[in-house]
């Protein structure tokens, strides 16, 4: 498991812990038999369309069921993406990308130390040396930066999705509300 999809299932026991789901899912609850009659008016303001009032009751019937365990249906879901791109990315046996740069930066520098950066880069005499141990060096600050950063903004991400995705749902039965 990845560091960000560790970071995500941490908020997401914290957000359960707290009880803010559950007050998503009952809020959304209420917002589903709202959408629910408000459909059940759609379609007997457009002559008694029995189609769109069991397209409704369908809709009503499944985000009802998908409500009673919501917690573990998102949880399922976003465990089967993370395994898909698990499976994807060990494809390479590299694994986590990220623990094997810091072990690697870490037994470079313990074995070889800074200094012997200078001999990664082929014809380093010049300018062109100093470049490429220059942008080496930028990777080195960028990526940690960057991997912490997207981390934070896949948790934050999935926790705003976790927590109003009953609200979204819930409009689904309605044709005028599920285009929100």
């Amino acid at each position: 498991m990845f560091y960000f999809e560790q970071l995500l299932q941490t908020a997401l026991d914290g957000i359960d812990g707290q009880g803010i789901s559950a007050a998503a899912v009952q809020i959304g609850s209420v917002i589903l038999i709202i959408s629910l009659l408000f459909a059940a008016y759609e379609a007997y303001t457009n002559g008694g369309d029995v189609r769109a009032l069991g397209l409704a009751g369908i809709k009503y019937l499944i985000l009802g069921l998908v409500f009673l365990n919501y917690q573990e249906a998102f949880r399922a879901v976003n465990g089967m993406f993370s395994a898909v791109a698990d499976f994807m990315y060990n494809l390479s046996g590299v694994g986590d990308l990220y623990k094997n740069w810091l072990n690697a930066v870490a037994n470079y520098v313990q074995t070889e130390g800074w200094s012997a950066l200078f001999s990664l880069v082929p014809g380093q005499a010049g300018a062109s040396g100093l470049l490429s141990v220059l942008l080496i060096l930028i990777g080195f600050v960028v990526f940690p930066i960057v991997y912490t950063l997207f981390s934070l903004f896949y948790s934050v991400y999935g926790s705003v999705l976790y927590v109003t995705g009953p609200l979204v749902l819930a409009l689904l039965p309605s044709r005028s509300f599920s285009q929100l």
